[in-house]
């Protein structure tokens, strides 16, 4: 009873409920609703049967959608010169407005007949969930110390890969049945916008106070803090001096986490992007579908917020966290290539769920390791650059994965059936994901003496 009294105090909850810790709730219900675009692959195939596309054009507007959520450099550039809030208010604008107009073509208010249009809606909603990612990321990731920035990204990172699933689930239950993606769009604008509004209302950055100055020890602990806080802004943590971004572009590092990271995240969001055609091509059903859907969303959230709470134990024991980018690149490597090997239906999950888990491992990992390596002063252009990776890696792999699918398909067939259809592209992904593994391990091992 007395336990109950003491988690009924107030006072224990007092140091949760400041200013930095309410942005990091606003951050996590903000990103909740920031990657719907993840759970495309939901209702893909009924909006390729609505609109009477080619799987070509569908996966070229996922593509688009990819493009827009990781070519960040505006995006970067508004958070450097406006900050969190109005960072929030431009992006969420550009998600709840490319879902409406979305809406308008599927609802047949508008000619569906032109692919393009959409795919240019969906890269206008992926902008804008870029834009609501990299600023909350950004300003709770400031607002938090070095050693909790493993935990903090971690879970920033997870609630933004548990939206598709959340998304996927609520498609299932109340939408699926009748194939009502017109009234999935519009239902996912008006809770996008409802969340955005909160966002820049509650989001700021900290501002470290000092105590009265009655207490002149106290003063200059905290005057010593605050330029810390300062300084660790302006640091490349190991490197020493101030990072501009042409130097960071520069550097051999900065290429070493780019350059296996457009093999993960093109590995990823191949599967990601196309679950649901995968599922049909080997007989599977919608039920089926949704599940798998979910359950990879729901693996990654695991993911992200598993490898970036252990990446931050861990590092105090040598264990770099650049190893984690290899740990995740196997992972990569022998789900795809296992499904190449054996392309059943049964071997789906597997794939599904090792995908989730590595995917988020990965976007759990990276920005940790791009704020530490060329620190804060342009992290959000920095950042911005890293996530060219993922818009590469997707368009180069969709791509290509829809010229496997359409050269095995029956003559003037809308659908392929069948292994042949994707088991060529899951034999690429794999290969190269051996090839990323490699690159990362010399990352860590040429960062063996700089422990983060």
């Amino acid at each position: 009873m007395q336990k109950l009294r003491g988690l009924a105090d107030p006072e224990r909850w007092r140091p949760f409920m400041t200013r930095r810790y309410c942005t990091l709730y606003a951050g996590v219900l903000t990103l909740l609703v920031s990657g719907t675009l993840y759970g495309l692959s939901a209702y893909t195939p009924a909006l390729k049967d609505q609109l009477h596309f080619s799987q070509g054009e569908i996966t070229l507007i996922a593509t688009f959608g990819n493009i827009g959520l990781y070519v960040g450099f505006l995006m970067g550039k508004l958070y450097d010169t406006l900050g969190v809030k109005w960072t929030c208010a431009v992006a969420g604008t550009m998600v709840c407005s490319g879902y409406f107009c979305a809406w308008i073509v599927v609802a047949g208010h508008i000619d569906a007949g032109y692919w393009w249009l959409m795919a240019i809606f969906y890269l206008i909603i992926g902008q804008g969930n870029w834009g609501l990612y990299l600023a909350t990321l950004t300003v709770n990731m400031r607002n938090f110390d070095k050693e909790d920035r493993g935990k903090v990204a971690g879970l920033l990172a997870a609630a933004f890969g548990l939206s598709s699933g959340m998304f996927t689930l609520i498609y299932a239950v109340f939408f699926s049945e009748t194939d009502n993606v017109a009234g999935y769009i519009l239902f996912t604008a008006i809770v996008v916008a409802l969340a955005v509004i909160v966002a820049v209302l509650v989001m700021r950055p900290e501002v470290p106070v000092a105590p009265p100055a009655a207490d002149p020890e106290k003063v200059a602990e905290e005057e010593e803090k605050i330029s810390i806080i300062q300084s660790r802004d302006e640091e490349v943590p190991g490197l020493g001096g101030k990072t501009e971004q042409p130097g960071t572009l520069a550097t051999l590092d900065f290429y070493l986490v780019f350059v296996p990271f457009i093999f993960a995240a093109g590995a990823g969001l191949l599967v990601i992007n196309n679950l649901g055609e995968v599922v049909r091509s080997l007989d599977g059903g919608s039920l089926e579908k949704n599940l798998y859907v979910a359950g990879l969303s729901v693996l990654g959230c695991i993911g992200r917020f598993t490898v970036g709470s252990l990446s931050d134990r861990l590092v105090k024991k040598g264990v770099t966290r650049a190893y984690w980018l290899v740990l995740c690149l196997i992972m990569f490597a022998i789900s795809h290539l296992a499904f190449w090997i054996f392309t059943e239906r049964w071997m789906i999950p597997f794939v599904a769920l090792i995908t989730g888990l590595a995917y988020g491992g990965f976007f759990a990992v990276v920005p940790i390791l791009i704020s530490l390596y060329f620190g804060f002063t342009h992290f959000g252009k920095n950042n911005s650059c890293a996530a060219l990776a993922p818009a590469i890696g997707s368009f180069g792999f969709n791509n290509l994965a829809s010229m496997f699918y359409d050269r095995n398909k029956e003559g003037d067939a809308e659908h392929c059936f069948g292994g042949d259809c994707w088991s060529t592209i899951f034999m690429v992904t794999g290969f190269l994901c051996v090839v990323g593994a490699g690159i990362t391990f010399f990352l860590a091992w040429r960062r063996k003496h700089f422990l983060q």
